[in-house]
């Protein structure tokens, strides 16, 4: 039972840190996305 509730622990661990690496890679995207815009609008003018 003890070795079940730590087994549970080290995956929802585990979920967790792949949820902050998607986060990470999905908030990298958005600023990349918002500065190409940037730049779009700077030669525009």
């Amino acid at each position: 039972r003890h070795g079940a509730s730590k087994k549970a622990i080290t995956r929802a661990f585990d979920d967790d840190v792949e949820f902050q690496e998607r986060m990470a890679e999905h908030i990298q995207y958005m600023v990349e996305t918002i500065a190409h815009h940037q730049v779009d609008i700077d030669s525009e003018v």
